[in-house]
């Protein structure tokens, strides 16, 4: 009779180390579908475009089919393109950035503003970006609203002919316009 020949390995370690790769890779899928914010992996040296969020979508009007087809040079996303030079002069320096306001153009022409941060990362050893941006459009307006208004008081109580002095809640002196300074000396 012939022997049988039985060769046995185990394969344990493999199947938990492909389970961890697993939900690790489901973990992601799910953090940058589910982000608010617009996150893009795109090819460093050109912008092509890789993947795209829900968010991103959102923000720039741009489905994911229309992006995956294009670059972010090519859809114009920088509102000035020498923004996208320095990002990626910044991100070949240090690999990474993080909380930079720049400008965005959306498909329908709007300049939105946003806050980037972006990482280098490599794909099959091609160096490639993972960017979020966050809109801060409506923040930075209302930012811009306030000085504005902080300009105008200002002005009205530089130019007023009358004394006025501002106090704190401690009822210290915070501020006196020039009519108070030529009044009281």
């Amino acid at each position: 009779k012939p022997a049988a020949l039985f060769f046995m390995t185990d394969i344990t370690d493999r199947r938990v180390a492909e389970e961890s790769l697993r939900l690790s890779e489901e973990k992601f899928s799910k953090a940058f579908q589910a982000s608010p914010d617009a996150i893009v992996i795109a090819r460093l040296d050109d912008g092509g475009i890789i993947d795209v969020n829900e968010g991103f979508s959102r923000l720039s009007g741009y489905t994911r089919t229309e992006a995956l087809n294009n670059s972010t040079v090519g859809l114009g996303l920088w509102d000035d393109p020498m923004d996208r030079d320095v990002v990626v002069g910044m991100l070949k320096e240090k690999n990474c950035v993080r909380d930079i306001i720049s400008r965005f153009r959306t498909k329908d022409g709007h300049v939105k503003i946003g806050l980037y941060s972006g990482e280098i990362i490599d794909l099959g050893d091609e160096p490639h970006t993972l960017s979020v941006v966050r809109d801060i459009t409506e923040l930075f307006e209302s930012q811009q609203e306030l000085i504005r208004s902080e300009q105008k008081y200002r002005a009205v109580l530089e130019s007023s002919p009358d004394p006025i002095v501002v106090y704190d809640s401690d009822g210290r002196v915070v501020y006196v316009n020039p009519a108070f300074v030529t009044v009281f000396g």
